[in-house]
């Protein structure tokens, strides 16, 4: 009798705390458009909704760099995707970013990172930031102008926010080989 009444406090317990901890319910998903397009076209009635977004990969310095244009950077902030990195364990969302100027750009990176030039461009070190909870398929961000980020040398790449109805954990193994890169997200419901 006791054991059956220990084993059932243990159950009510895994099932209250699962029902507490935050489920992602999104992903953002990092590559080619057409591999992409594939994962949103197998995975279509399981999305609430998706968006699209053009960047740009440059190697410079041995260093990976995404570009951004200012719209696209924006619309991160607007979804709450784009965190500021406080120390190993801890992200604070971003609430904003500083003007761009003419010919310059935003860069985002750790630290030791924050001396990533690109040619053509005046760089302002703007903090250790990431997209979602971690730093995925780059070591920095960079966000221009978009007039600028048309004239941008680099590999054109595809991220695609989606919001899904439900965890897309399960579906990981699938998806992954359609993607540069992934990660699981938590999105806000967006008015």
């Amino acid at each position: 009798m006791k054991k059956a009444a220990i084993t059932m406090l243990v159950v009510m317990m895994m099932a209250v705390l699962t029902g507490c901890i935050n489920q992602a319910n999104g992903l953002i998903l990092y590559g080619e458009e057409a591999k992409l397009k594939q994962v949103a076209d197998t995975y279509k009635d399981d999305i609430k909704f998706q968006n699209i977004y053009n960047i740009k990969k440059i190697g410079t310095n041995d260093k990976e760099v995404l570009v951004l244009s200012e719209t696209t950077a924006r619309e991160l902030i607007r979804m709450e995707l784009w965190k500021e990195v406080k120390n190993d364990t801890q992200l604070s969302v971003l609430k904003g970013m500083p003007t761009i100027r003419n010919e310059s750009g935003l860069l985002f990176a750790k630290p030791e990172d924050k001396h990533i030039q690109i040619a053509g461009l005046d760089l302002s070190y703007e903090g250790n930031s990431v997209i979602g909870d971690s730093r995925r398929y780059t070591n920095a961000y960079v966000v221009v102008k978009d007039s600028t980020f048309e004239t941008i040398k680099g590999t054109m790449k595809q991220m695609t926010v989606m919001h899904t109805k439900k965890s897309m954990d399960e579906e990981l193994v699938k998806i992954k080989d359609y993607t540069d890169a992934f990660q699981l997200v938590t999105l806000k419901e967006l008015k």
